[in-house]
């Protein structure tokens, strides 16, 4: 018997939709990775996708994608039988219950399903390509471990920078010391600076000036102060750089946009 006969592939699939799937009991086990902006619900229960993840599907078990109106389903994935396989799947199901994991970076993942689609096209049903493919789908749940076990290792930290972006969501205006909460947690600023970056999207200072702006929106909709008392009173102690700012990531002055809102 060949080796690498466990594992079979079935199909490498890639949708872009804004469909909703029914939920259906799954027949074929499945490796993929999902992209932000939908809700996957396993055995009933609704997980909003808000970040890219790595996902995996168990034969008997119910599945279903649903996307939010507006929204965009897009999602790679491999189908595949074998009692390799099934071991795999089983193994990936005691690490996450709900079959799957957020990923700062998808792009590892989707390297391996796109190469995964050349072996198949070049090389389909030869004991070479065969080969390949097994070790390819050895590598993916390989990496899927690594994922889980640093995201485990740093929970803690993840914790803390969670609740500092809520605080600082909550009370823009505020003035953080952030290299005394790097201290605390017993990092560098340079590696707080950066695990804040993986987990909110954008660098440390710009999610900042973000939620100040925010609050700003909030203000010149609601409040009558002068822009130039709602810019302090947000945290930007030149009303030119806010207005500069503002206009850069709204694409108007505060004024226009103080009068369009009020319309």
């Amino acid at each position: 018997m060949n080796y690498f006969a466990d594992i079979n592939i079935i199909r490498i699939s890639e949708i872009v939709s804004r469909e909703n799937r029914m939920p259906r009991l799954s027949e074929l086990g499945a490796l993929g990775v999902m992209f932000p902006g939908a809700v996957r619900i396993v055995n009933g229960k609704s997980l909003r996708v808000d970040s890219p993840l790595v996902y995996w599907s168990i034969p008997g078990r119910v599945y279903a994608w649903r996307t939010p109106p507006g929204g965009t389903r897009h999602n790679l994935w491999i189908s595949a039988t074998g009692e390799r396989f099934q071991r795999m799947l089983n193994s990936l199901h005691e690490l996450n219950a709900n079959d799957m994991l957020p990923v700062s970076d998808p792009m590892p993942f989707v390297a391996i399903i796109r190469r995964m689609e050349k072996i198949r096209a070049k090389q389909s049903g030869s004991q070479k390509g065969q080969a390949m493919l097994a070790l390819c789908m050895e590598q993916f749940v390989s990496e899927i471990y690594n994922l889980y076990y640093t995201q485990q290792g740093t929970g803690r930290l993840h914790r803390e920078i969670s609740a500092i972006a809520q605080e600082i969501l909550a009370n823009p205006v505020e003035e953080y010391d952030f290299h005394q909460i790097a201290r605390e947690n017993g990092i560098s600023y340079d590696h707080f600076r950066l695990r804040f970056k993986e987990y909110s999207g954008v660098p440390l200072h710009e999610f900042c000036l973000q939620a100040r702006l925010d609050q700003a929106l909030k203000m010149l909709s609601l409040e009558p102060q002068s822009i130039k008392e709602i810019a302090w009173e947000c945290g930007f102690r030149d009303a030119s750089d806010f207005a500069r700012y503002f206009r850069k990531k709204i694409g108007c002055s505060p004024s226009t946009w103080r009068q369009n809102a009020n319309l």
